[in-house]
């Protein structure tokens, strides 16, 4: 107990101060006029000293709350106020992630226009517009951003006798890599750079760099500074500022997938990639993490982290990412560095996004480092057996715990990155699910969906499983197969086959109509669940699927885990 020692007469009595609830401070209080001989006999309970007391004990909880929230709002691991934290992160020169716009790639056709950034597509409900300028003389691919263009000038001049000053940016909902800054000193206007986009950031820059520093806003959004001629070029005195940015609405244009065009003369023939990589705006519990690992990194990227946390910075809350050293390849690759990304809807990510992705890595990469981008590899996880129930235990029906058992399956966590399932996890919570589930006979297992046609015939594959397939112990027809039959054409002839393994790592194609093995057309590795699929040619979609060795599945490097619709049935106890 923490005590305070107030001297009155001969006494010494003594605040108690520890607690800070209500009714703990008005008891100190209390016994604290108590032991005070002036307050002798007097009636604590009556009417007005009892106000008197309750109004001391509510403003000392009143400022007791107080300066404790203020304690809290000053360290970045406590403080909840989005202000607070953006002026604890100023000292790291983090800069919060803004909404970013999902992009598309779509194909479209002209003869001889120019379209660009700013003119208007629309799709889905919302404005998209090109991330650049493209001649459209045929058919030529491009890609769309969403977004609404706005042109904006700030309302008061750059004023050299002002310190710091700054230029809030008149709206909060944008995306700051779209963002432009341009200055007129008097000569017309002259767009300058952003300060975390010049190579060599801090090293780069000269008392005549044409830049500007991007900040978080107090009263939310952003705003921007000028150099002070000794880090950047300081504007001449009553220079006019200027934005130019697109105000987008982040991840609601995630999954578009139909535009057309509102510039005359072009139009839109078909979609290559559909929208993805949205994102809104970071979240605190992200820039408490993410804000101290920035700074460690100093804008350059060394280790595996250092990629991640930069380029996320970069991407946004749309696209999620990993990166892993090239000693983690089976065989190793000793000195480089791999990257992976797929948008949080698990769709591959268009051309631009992955040459945005390239270029940045190599940019924040060291001397001799040079990043290599891998596409994900998304697998199902396949869930299929019975759930036993006991009536007697539940209100509910055999249709109603199918339906709790599919939502749950749909809602079950996963991240997109070295993640992992654990079957016995799984299954203890689908158990809990209801009283009247009383057993189970569920078995796992892990596939592959592939996508060809007669335009776009798949003739080889890869599937890096990067999990242990069940030894078969030379028995066939038992670890691998194809979920369905498919159609293929060799040499001329189509036939419907299948696909098994043999038992001793062989695959082997089938006919499915006359059941005559067609051909050996690859191999299996039990122990690192690599699949080789070689002289194929499917003109039909189909999936491949295994049983892993181990109810355990584990997303490495560039695989990232999703749960397929449960085939799982519900039966009565007898």
């Amino acid at each position: 107990m923490v005590s305070l020692t107030g001297y009155t007469g001969s006494q010494n009595p003594i605040l108690s101060l520890g607690s800070l609830d209500f009714a703990d401070i008005r008891n100190s209080l209390i016994d604290y006029l108590k032991q005070n001989s002036t307050f002798k006999d007097y009636d604590f309970r009556g009417s007005a000293l009892s106000t008197l007391i309750d109004l001391l004990t509510y403003n000392s909880s009143l400022y007791s709350f107080y300066a404790n929230m203020i304690a809290n709002e000053s360290f970045l691991d406590t403080a909840v106020k989005r202000e607070s934290i953006n002026s604890l992160i100023k000292p790291l020169s983090y800069v919060p992630t803004s909404r970013r716009t999902p992009q598309a790639e779509v194909v479209v056709t002209g003869t001889g226009q120019t379209i660009k950034f700013g003119d208007l597509f629309t799709g889905g409900g919302y404005q998209w517009t090109p991330n650049d300028r493209y001649y459209v003389d045929g058919v030529t691919q491009i890609t769309l951003i969403q977004g609404n263009k706005i042109d904006s000038v700030a309302s008061n001049l750059f004023d050299r006798t002002t310190r710091h000053q700054r230029f809030r940016i008149p709206n909060s909902e944008i995306d700051t890599t779209t963002l432009k800054v341009f200055v007129d000193e008097g000569k017309g206007y002259s767009q300058w750079k952003n300060a975390e986009n010049v190579v060599g950031n801090i090293s780069g820059f000269t008392a005549g760099s044409p830049i500007y520093f991007l900040a978080a806003s107090n009263g939310g959004g952003y705003e921007i500074y000028f150099g002070d001629g000794v880090l950047g070029k300081l504007p001449e005195h009553q220079s006019q500022i200027r934005f130019e940015y697109l105000i987008t609405s982040g991840s609601e244009g995630n999954g578009v997938s139909t535009f057309s065009s509102q510039v005359s003369g072009v139009g839109v023939v078909n979609t290559k990639s559909i929208a993805s990589g949205g994102g809104d705006v970071e979240t605190l519990e992200s820039i408490k993490e993410k804000a101290p690992l920035m700074f460690q990194t100093q804008g350059r990227a060394v280790t595996a982290q250092d990629y991640k946390v930069l380029l996320q910075n970069k991407l946004g809350s749309g696209v999620q990412i990993n990166f892993w050293g090239g000693e983690d390849n089976d065989p190793p690759q000793y000195g480089r560095v791999f990257v992976s990304a797929i948008s949080n809807e698990k769709t591959l990510l268009g051309e631009a996004q992955v040459n945005e992705i390239v270029n940045f890595s190599n940019e924040k990469s060291v001397v001799s480092v040079n990043p290599k981008f891998i596409d994900p590899v998304v697998i199902d996880l396949r869930l299929t057996g019975v759930v036993l129930m006991d009536a007697n235990s539940s209100y509910r029906n055999e249709d109603e715990i199918s339906d709790l058992i599919q939502t749950y399956t749909t809602n079950y966590p996963l991240s997109y990155f070295d993640d992992s399932f654990k079957v016995s996890d799984y299954i203890s919570g689908l158990v809990d699910l209801d009283s009247g589930i009383v057993g189970e006979n569920i078995q796992l297992y892990i596939s592959r969906t592939y996508t060809a046609s007669e335009t776009d015939r798949i003739v080889s594959l890869t599937i890096p499983f990067l999990n242990s397939i069940l030894d078969p112990d030379g028995q066939d027809r038992t670890s691998l197969k194809s979920l369905n039959s498919f159609r293929v054409k060799r040499n001329g002839i189509v036939y419907t086959v299948d696909l098994y393994d043999d038992g001793d790592g062989n695959i082997e194609l089938w006919d499915s109509i006359n059941d005559n093995k067609i051909a050996v057309v690859g191999s299996v590795n039990y122990r690192t669940g690599n699949v080789q699929i070689n002289d194929l040619g499917a003109i039909e979609d189909f999936t491949i699927q295994v049983i892993p060795r181990y109810n355990l599945i584990t997303s490495k490097r560039n695989i990232v885990l999703t749960i397929a619709s449960p085939e799982i049935s519900v039966e009565r106890e007898n």
